[in-house]
């Protein structure tokens, strides 16, 4: 079954009735006949064939009935008059009809549901047209009713009169269409039934068997028949002689006349419509046809050399044009051509497998057919380019206005008949069509794209549209669509664009912003200037307040060029309507609803600032809070008491409040009467003294830090709330202050919903009667730009600020603090030797003695004193420094605190590495060498060398000490160090023991125990001293320090699922096997001197998996079951981490070096032969190791291009190595010629294990080595 056309591409038949018949309906209160038969139509079930015979089933097929007259009058018109006088007229129903389709209220109620009423008014304006056009047949009468009464005096005169009637239709109006004959029986007609058959008798003779003959009762019936709404015509042109018929929406019909006037129409068209119009397409196709079966460039070629005024087409439709039923033959129409009235009829009568071919014919050709192909091509992307092909000429901004009534019937025809509309695109055709009109046809046209547009899901592109059509009904004039159109659009800007997140991550997600933030203000600032314009002031004024909105980074990006005269139009229309509601009395009971959502102040920027200090490190509060856990512990255990509550402020003292002000919008505000509102809780007392700034002007997208004074005259905590101040000094406004809460992950629902707590508001405790101790670094230690592992002693000015004495002072400071030493601290020489409490713990806060710094041991109200600390810099880059000073006025008083904070950063002097690999000679076991770097423009000069470790002694080798002294600048020097084991320390084998039953615990989910690590000897090896160094610390208090430091943030890095307060029980300070060096420098040109500690870099020493075991037994152990996924993650960390560490550490501790030989031979004696020496050092401290050397002959030259020797005698060697000691394998070598050999093929098997007895053997692991690089023997000729 072929699919519906639309109403406006089906058959136009035009009648023209009698007089007699016009009276004989217009007293029986009748329409005039073609609306009467309009009535009927469309018809149900129709069948038709196509030019192969095949039935092709309709199941509605629409008739167009006009008015022969009307038409002939209407081709008389001009069509680009004719098409500005409908568009016009579209406009003035539409305007007519807005406030009833939304009531006489603009702010009223809307349409329900997805009605709309504008759409139906454009459609059916569009479908009434039939005045036919020089583009299109569409419109061309396909046939011509004549219809005469028998109650005419002489009605087969009547009827020669019609058909004798010349027409008046122009020449451009297709002549071929169908004569039907139609005979209306009255009630009042003289003749009788013999008579009348005789009448219809001699006129079927006459004119042929095109005619019917209608019995008409024309009797009032009791209750009329409702009449389908006909489509509104265009209002003629003051033509005369037509009269200006009023609408009918009802038939005053009797049931048998409806049913005789029913029978008729299907008769008609069953009958004689569609078998005349099959003929014609039957004609048409055979000319068409033929033409397509002769080259394209045969014509040419015809017209190129002999020429042609006309196409084949049209000499085609000369020669075979229809004849009329009566056999007289049609004069050849000028227009349309046939070609275009085939694919039409075609079209009609649902042949789409002929219309189609001719269409895309028509359409190669360049003549049209892009607009009709979409209404029966299935949906595919061919439709959409159809439709871009044919929209193509309209896209322009200047159209003539049959150009645009041409594109209104496309959109209409299109939205009516093509399939899946919707979904193929179908909102952005109808934009297409609008184009750049400015008349309200256009408006609906983007209005119904938008509609469209929501229900597939693009509510920006349906609400760009929206905006659109509203703008065009208000240059209109029609303010009520208009508004609607603005409230469409503000309802879909409203709605939030889906989140591919999960809830859990809405924080990440970023602010909930509406989807088109530029769109949407503007879409707000027009409806409220409508709703002013229409005199709702109240809406408009409530409207206007919500406009001041902050601007995101996107809308900012689309204002960029006009961004500032808008928003300020939206301030000039917002002062105008509030000065209006204000002058009215009205704006008291407004004011609590006008509050802007805008922002002026930002939280997260306002902080307190005090008079006697500002701590720069206030905001770093977990430094903060682990200084105060590292002191709560020592004051328990060494009962100092409790540390107080820290006051900021006392009475009657100025403090500040930094308000953060940033203008969102994109021009200048001014803010009146700015202050802030204080809460305080104690309601006894004095208010606090708040001062208030009577003018701010912020610049466009400014932002301003405002100083508020505050000052408190009784000890209380104060909060403050709000910040109170009047926008554009008429609209009093007031902004909280507080901070959003954290969020909340305790219990299940916090998790799964986004929880906070409770805002967070500024709040300052205004102190009492308290001890008071202001501490600073001294004004004259000016340095804020250290080198790396320099040393600074600095000064901590205490002051007694207030009116208590103090007698009680304690510092505390972290593990990373650059702060090594407080206070007087008497420097000695460092022992070669010295015992480490191996802890990796911070260090014990330090009492100062006042009476070592001040003439008393109290320092009384108004005193102050100078505390030395030295400071050594660290790492590059910025660096903190932390303290916190606990005090009090006694031992039976609480404790205060005061923090002291300094930054600086640290630029590198120096570069220094080590780098060790085993001695390839003499009794030391390894070779380090430490390269030095200097960084700086003047020479460095190195005042002391010393090497720290627990297990090693070092020592310079020959020649190196003059090296040692300076480094020029820029220059690089290297020094080698001579390393042996040192074994005389104790702790060592303790530690690792410790270690390996703390890490037990860890891997099996035991809790952590709280025995610290046993203290560790450390040897302190002086390699160089120059004899004018200064010494201003001790080389031991520098690389605890350093090393604590160091080996702290290496452990939360690689333990990092680990507690910080278990580190202490787990972790030595010392691993036993380090090698620390100490560079104690100076640069005399800047005054620079330092240690730089080169801490965990080398491990020296074989170790053997000492915790395998325990992570074998823990991953052996049935795990506990847990239903936390990161519970077993960190798990898995851990014992990742510990594998992987230097606890763990697991190596081949033989290392072989073979020593190159050389020497001269007679090989006329015969080939030489020489000794090559295998030295096999066992590097291990614990277990000894069996080996096994095989030497074996290669076939092939070594990588470096030399021969391979021969070796000759034993090929495998066998023995034990002790910890520490080493053999020596003593082989031949064959050498045939002289030249230089490469002795390297050879294999050290080694089989590491334990002897606690004598005899017993367990063995714990085995490697396999080989050579890694060649070793040359060289023999010349004597």
């Amino acid at each position: 079954m072929a699919a519906a056309l639309p109403p406006s591409l089906s058959p136009h038949i035009c009648v023209l009735a009698s007089p007699d018949l016009v009276a004989a309906l217009n007293d029986a209160s009748l329409p005039p006949l073609h609306n009467l038969l309009q009535s009927f139509s469309p018809l149900q079930q129709v069948t038709t064939r196509t030019t192969s015979l095949q039935t092709v089933g309709l199941a509605s097929f629409a008739l167009r009935f006009s008015d022969l007259l009307e038409v002939e009058a209407a081709c008389k018109e001009d069509e680009d008059s004719r098409a500005g006088r409908a568009i016009d007229w579209i406009g003035a129903r539409i305007a007519k009809k807005a406030a009833t389709w939304l009531g006489d209220d603009p702010s009223g109620p809307r349409p329900k549901g997805n009605r709309t009423p504008w759409w139906d008014e454009l459609r059916r304006c569009t479908e009434g047209d039939h005045a036919p056009s020089r583009t299109e047949g569409w419109n061309h009468p396909a046939a011509v009713v004549l219809a005469v009464s028998t109650s005419a005096p002489n009605p087969l005169a009547a009827i020669t009169a019609l058909h004798s009637r010349p027409s008046d239709l122009p020449q451009w109006v297709d002549p071929n269409m169908l004569r039907y004959t139609l005979i209306v029986h009255t009630p009042n007609s003289p003749l009788n039934d013999e008579e009348c058959a005789a009448l219809f008798n001699a006129t079927k003779r006459q004119y042929g068997l095109h005619a019917h003959f209608l019995t008409l009762g024309l009797g009032q019936p009791a209750t009329p028949v409702p009449l389908f709404t006909l489509p509104p015509r265009l209002p003629p042109n003051a033509a005369p002689g037509l009269p200006d018929i009023p609408e009918v929406h009802e038939l005053r019909m009797s049931p048998e006349d409806l049913q005789q006037a029913g029978r008729f129409v299907r008769e008609f068209v069953v009958q004689s419509l569609i078998p005349w119009m099959e003929r014609c397409v039957l004609d048409w196709n055979e000319n068409f046809s033929a033409n397509r079966r002769l080259p394209t460039r045969i014509f040419s070629s015809t017209r190129r050399f002999f020429g042609s005024s006309t196409g084949s087409i049209s000499s085609a439709s000369a020669v075979t044009s229809p004849t009329t039923p009566n056999g007289q033959q049609l004069p050849p129409p000028s227009a349309p051509p046939q070609q275009r009235r085939l694919a039409e009829f075609a079209t009609i009568l649902g042949d789409f497998r002929l219309a189609i071919p001719v269409w895309e014919a028509w359409r190669k050709e360049g003549r049209g057919g892009s607009e009709v192909l979409p209404l029966m091509l299935a949906p595919s992307p061919a439709v959409g380019a159809h439709v871009a092909y044919a929209l193509q000429p309209f896209q322009m901004s200047e159209l003539t206005a049959q150009a645009q009534y041409r594109a209104l019937l496309f959109a209409v025809r299109w939205e009516a008949g093509v399939q899946d509309f919707h979904s193929q695109g179908g909102d952005r055709w109808l934009s297409w069509a609008a184009g750049y009109a400015e008349e309200p046809y256009a408006a609906v046209l983007l209005a119904h794209a938008a509609l469209i547009a929501a229900r597939q899901g693009g509510l920006r592109r349906a609400s760009m549209w929206y905006a659109d059509a509203a703008l065009r009904m208000e240059k209109s004039g029609i303010k009520p669509l208009a508004i609607f159109f603005l409230r469409q659009a503000d309802d879909l800007l409203r709605i939030k664009p889906p989140r591919m997140l999960s809830e859990s991550f809405q924080p990440v997600a970023g602010p909930d912003i509406r989807g088109f933030p530029a769109l949407g203000l503007r879409v707000e600032h027009s409806l409220a200037r409508l709703l002013y314009a229409t005199g709702d002031i109240d809406a408009s004024i409530r409207l206007f307040a919500t406009l001041f909105r902050p601007y995101t980074a996107a809308t900012v990006t689309h204002l960029h060029e006009d961004g500032v005269g808008h928003a300020q139009g939206i301030i000039d229309d917002f002062r105008v309507a509030f000065e209006h509601i204000h002058s009215t009395g009205a704006a008291a009971d407004l004011l609590p609803a006008l509050q802007p959502s805008i922002s002026f102040a930002v939280p997260k920027a306002t902080a307190l600032r005090f008079e006697r200090s500002s701590l720069p490190g206030e905001s770093s509060h977990e430094q903060w809070a682990q200084l105060e856990d590292i002191w709560a512990p020592f004051a328990k255990l060494h009962t100092l008491g409790r540390l107080g509550k820290r006051s900021q402020v006392d009475v009657d003292e100025n403090f500040w409040i930094d308000v953060a002000l940033q203008n969102p919008l994109t021009v200048e505000v001014f803010l009146t009467n700015v202050t802030v509102i204080v809460e305080q809780h104690t309601e006894d007392g004095k208010p606090p003294t708040v001062e208030v700034i009577d003018e701010i002007r912020l610049a466009p997208r400014e932002n301003r830090t405002v100083s508020l004074r505050l000052t408190a005259h009784h000890p209380s905590s104060l909060r403050v709330m709000r910040l109170n101040y009047s926008f554009l000094s008429l609209l009093p406004m007031s902004e909280s202050l507080a901070r959003r809460g954290r969020r909340l992950h305790d219990t299940p629902a916090q998790r799964q919903n986004p929880t906070y707590a409770p805002d967070v508001f500024l709040s300052v405790d205004v102190g009492g009667d308290l001890p008071r101790l202001d501490v600073a670094w001294g004004d004259r230690d000016e340095w804020h730009i250290l080198a790396n592992g320099e040393l600074r002693e600095g000064k901590l000015h205490l002051f007694n600020h207030g009116t208590k004495d103090i007698s009680e002072v304690w510092v505390t400071r972290s593990a990373e603090c650059p702060v090594i030493s407080v206070g007087h601290v008497k420097l000695t020489d460092d022992p070669d030797v010295f015992s480490s409490t191996n802890v990796l713990n911070s260090p014990e806060p330090v009492r100062i003695s006042l009476d070592t710094l001040h003439t008393s041991s109290v320092l009384g109200p108004g005193e102050s004193c100078e505390l030395p600390a030295v400071v050594v810099a660290g790492d590059l880059g910025y660096q903190d420094i932390c303290l916190l000073v606990t005090y009090r006025e006694n031992a039976d008083g609480a404790f205060c605190s005061a923090r002291v904070h300094r930054s600086f950063v640290i630029k590198p002097v120096m570069d220094a590495r080590l780098v060790a690999r085993p001695q390839p000679s003499g009794n030391g076991a390894y070779l380090v060498t430490l390269e030095i770097e200097s960084l700086t423009s003047d020479t460095l000069q190195i005042a002391q060398l010393t090497a720290v470790s627990p297990s090693w002694s070092s020592a310079l080798l020959a020649g190196d000490v003059t090296v040692a002294q300076s480094v020029d600048a820029s220059q690089t020097a290297r020094i080698a160090l001579d390393v042996q084991p040192w074994s005389d320390g104790k702790g060592g084998a303790e530690t690792f023991a410790h270690v390996a039953e703390s890490l037990s615990d860890v891997v099996h989910g035991q809790p952590p125990p709280t025995k610290l690590p046993p203290a560790l000897d450390v040897k302190c090896s002086r390699l160089y001293q120059s004899p004018s160094r200064q010494q201003l610390q001790s080389v031991q208090c520098v690389a605890e320090a350093v090393r604590r430091r160091t080996s702290t943030r290496l452990t939360a890095v690689r333990y990092s699922s680990i507690p910080r307060e278990k580190y202490p029980f787990l972790f030595p300070l010392y691993h036993p096997r380090a090698l620390d060096i100490v560079i104690h420098w100076s640069l005399p040109a800047e005054q620079r001197t330092g240690m730089l500690v080169l801490s965990n870099q080398l491990t020296l020493g074989a170790s053997h998996g000492a915790l395998d075991a325990i992570l074998e037994s823990a991953a052996n152990v049935k795990a506990k079951r847990t239903m936390y996924a990161e519970t077993v993650r960190a798990q898995l960390d851990i014992v990742n981490a510990i594998r992987n560490s230097e606890w763990n550490a697991e190596m081949n501790p033989l290392v072989v070096t073979v020593a190159s030989s050389s020497a001269a031979h007679d090989f006329s004696k015969g080939a030489c032969t020489l000794p090559v020496e295998f030295s096999i050092r066992n590097y291990s401290a614990t277990n000894p190791a069996k080996f096994v050397l095989r030497l074996f002959n290669a076939s092939q030259q070594a990588s470096s291009g030399h021969k391979a020797a021969m070796f000759v005698g034993q090929l495998a060697y066998r023995g034990v190595v002790q910890p520490y000691q080493h053999a020596v394998v003593s082989a031949k070598v064959w050498l045939p010629h002289q030249g230089k050999y490469s002795a390297s093929s050879w294999r050290l098997e080694t089989e590491v294990g334990t002897a606690e007895s004598a005899g017993s053997w367990t063995p714990v692991a085995r490697f396999l080595s080989t050579a890694d690089r060649d070793t040359i023997v060289e023999v010349n000729a004597a």
